[in-house]
């Protein structure tokens, strides 16, 4: 039988009325961009570096942040201050210096940096030194110049430094403890009991110091002379991060979460984030702060020493989603600039970062897998998004911009290196060379009608009616961006021309524009009746009758790149504002098809579009008066099998309702309207 990409199980209840209600979409929860990977707070100033975004800067302990100066890009690692001036290590970009409190930054480009991986910062004896994965350590006597000053080791790989009364430790990948006592000129190893080399990061507290290793946490209380083990209660796993927060030791363990210890180390209890990464840790007046790592983005603070923490994404950069869809319970986005495929599984409330350091273009469900288009190919999970493997297709194919699927058939679109059409047969096992478009342009979109195929670079547009073995140009179609097509008809939208139709599966298309107030198409997305679309930065807009009139529907000034329906939700994927969402129950009226909203004369049942359908229908109804309506649906044997309206007082005019059937088995059913004083029934034919 026919199928298409994914069943959309959306069922909506609309009623015409003489005006229109303002439509109830939310923001949901994220997702956010960044991965949080530094803290700085001192005097009422409070600084968190990321891994894309750069620095954002709070006067409020972090309730509002605000994006600086500061160059995109560079992943930020560490800060210090020295009297009023700012420093902040990068990854890659040696350190930048602020001298207005964080408000612009500008890069120490002199001395000896080059593209430096600076992972730690501390201030000793009054001079800042920064340690570097794989140079070693440097110094700024002028407190702009770096100069290394390893002394007779080689350039070690640093991951922490930290200053204490005459001496400067640093934590090293493969060397375990370093110290100088005489300003980095010299240095000598400390590693008595310290049987980890991999030192991750330090920290002083009183007379102790700490430090965080690949296998837990080691302490001194004789600065640094001995160490010893102190890891009753933590997994003996990475330690990302460690923190002193009112007399307690916070310390963070890669995917295991944030552990408290109230005893300097000798014992430690969960403090909450359990299976979670926490990239960084910081302390705040009555606040800790935990920043987000890998798997999941934005920060945390909590000021009952973990037993509670409240969410402070304020003003972090949300996502721009380019791709959204759902399978179970789980709902996926796919967002743009490298930051990751992310998952919710309770509706956008809260979002995980499950694949990181990729652009997800495209999404799409096959049987229980999912499908990711990625700028370094195609992945495919079986198990949720847990897990990740390349599906091809091998070869010089680095990035995948839209995917579909019909019957058998798995599809995909390239751009950059290939620009073409693939098609497997065997869940990407295999693949099959079906189209190069001319001009050579990237795949942008592809949508299933029925069981063919449509596909289109920004320039041109292609049909097949064979499962990809053959393909037409198409005419009458001008700078496609969008396509999307439900119950028979094909919708695209374009670059300036706004939204074109096809009722005949391609041969011919009908501009459909009146009233949107913008035309260039990002998104659409719909059933039956019932369509949404996307206008660059004008937000979404509804049609209730196929596009012949659009009436704006919410999201002001945001531009919409991707629309998708499941269930009763209806979600937005935003540019730099993650995903919203909003119920399709409580779109309860629709503009009336009569001009001049003229009341119909008589009573009448229309016949459902389209018929036969394959998964919702529309039914259409004429009210010459205000009455009680009830609208139901039966089985051949008589027995009502789905309610539309039941008993409800329906003001005049023509109405429509959609029936869902996804989970109804194919056959012939009855629908009767029903009112104070009239009754009509139709066949209808539902086919799978």
């Amino acid at each position: 039988m026919k199928t298409i990409l994914k069943l959309l199980s959306v069922l909506f209840l609309f009623s015409s009325s003489s005006s229109q209600l303002v439509s109830q979409w939310m923001l949901t929860n994220g997702p956010y961009a960044d991965n949080i990977t530094a803290f700085y707070f001192a005097d009422g100033l409070s600084l968190a570096g990321s891994y894309l975004y750069g620095i954002y800067r709070s006067t409020d302990v972090g309730n509002n942040w605000e994006i600086t100066s500061y160059d995109y890009g560079a992943d930020v690692t560490c800060f210090i201050s020295l009297n009023d001036t700012l420093y902040a290590g990068t990854y890659d970009q040696d350190v930048y210096r602020s001298d207005d409190s964080g408000y612009t930054w500008s890069r120490l480009t002199s001395g000896y940096f080059t593209n430096e991986k600076v992972r730690a910062l501390a201030v000793h004896q009054g001079n800042p030194f920064a340690g570097t994965f794989g140079n070693g350590i440097f110094i700024a006597y002028d407190r702009s110049h770096f100069v290394p000053v390893n002394g007779t080791l080689p350039n070690l790989y640093i991951s922490s430094l930290l200053s204490m009364e005459d001496k400067i430790f640093a934590g090293t990948s493969g060397a375990g403890v370093i110290y100088s006592t005489d300003n980095g000129d010299n240095w000598l190893q400390s590693n008595n009991g310290l049987n980890d080399s991999i030192v991750t990061c330090m920290l002083h507290g009183g007379d102790l110091i700490l430090v965080g290793t690949n296998s837990g946490v080691f302490r001194s209380t004789d600065e640094g002379e001995t160490w010893t083990t102190v890891n009753n209660g933590l997994p003996a796993a990475n330690i990302k991060a460690l923190c002193l927060h009112n007399g307690d030791f916070f310390a963070s363990v890669n995917w295991y979460g944030v552990f408290r210890s109230s005893d300097n180390g000798e014992s430690w209890i969960p403090a909450g984030f359990s299976n979670k990464s926490i990239a960084s840790l910081g302390s705040s007046g009555s606040s800790i702060f935990a920043g987000f790592g890998f798997g999941s983005t934005g920060m945390f603070s909590s000021t009952d020493n973990g037993l509670t923490w409240l969410q402070h994404n304020n003003g972090i950069h949300r996502a721009t989603i380019r791709a959204i869809t759902t399978i179970d319970s789980f709902v996926f986005a796919g967002s743009d600039y490298s930051t990751g495929i992310y998952r919710s599984t309770d509706k956008g409330l809260s979002w995980d970062q499950i694949k990181q350091s990729t652009s997800g273009y495209a999404l799409a469900v096959k049987g229980s897998s999912i499908y990711a288009g990625t700028n370094t190919g195609l992945y495919r999970s079986t198990d949720g998004g847990e897990q990740w493997e390349f599906a091809g297709p091998e070869g010089n194919i680095d990035q995948v911009h839209s995917i579909c699927t019909v019957d058998s058939f798995l599809l995909i679109g390239t751009g950059t290196n290939s620009c073409s059409v693939f098609r497997s047969s065997d869940e990407g096992a295999n693949w099959t060379h079906v189209l190069t478009p001319y001009p050579f342009s990237t795949i942008i979109t592809m949508c299933i009608n029925d069981t063919t195929i449509f596909a289109s670079t920004d320039e041109s547009s292609y049909r097949s009616t064979d499962y990809g073995n053959t393909w037409e140009l198409l005419s009458g179609v001008y700078s496609p961006i969008t396509y999307f097509a439900t119950n028979g008809i094909v919708y695209v939208g374009c670059f300036n021309p706004g939204v074109y139709r096809s009722m005949d599966n391609g041969i011919s298309w009908t501009q459909v524009n009146t009233g949107l107030t913008g035309d260039i198409i990002k998104s659409i997305s719909g059933t039956g009746n019932f369509v949404f679309s996307g206008p660059f930065s004008e937000g979404v807009f509804k049609s209730t009758n196929r596009g012949d009139l659009w009436t704006f529907d919410g999201l002001p000034q945001n531009t919409v790149l991707s629309l998708y329906l499941s269930d009763t939700l209806l979600y937005a994927g935003l540019y730099q504002n993650g995903v919203a969402k909003r119920n399709l129950d409580d779109i309860t009226s629709v503009v009336p098809e009569e001009s001049e909203n003229k009341n119909p004369l008589s009573f009448k049942l229309l016949q459902n579009f389209p018929n036969p359908f394959n998964t919702a229908t529309t039914i259409e109804f004429e009210l010459p008066v205000n009455c009680n309506v009830s609208l139901k649906i039966f089985d051949m044997l008589g027995r009502n099998v789905a309610t539309l309206v039941d008993n409800e007082t329906i003001r005049a005019g023509r109405h429509t309702k959609l029936w869902n059937a996804s989970s109804f088995a194919s056959g012939v059913y009855i629908y009767q309207l029903l009112t104070d004083s009239f009754i009509e029934t139709k066949k209808l034919i539902l086919l799978r």
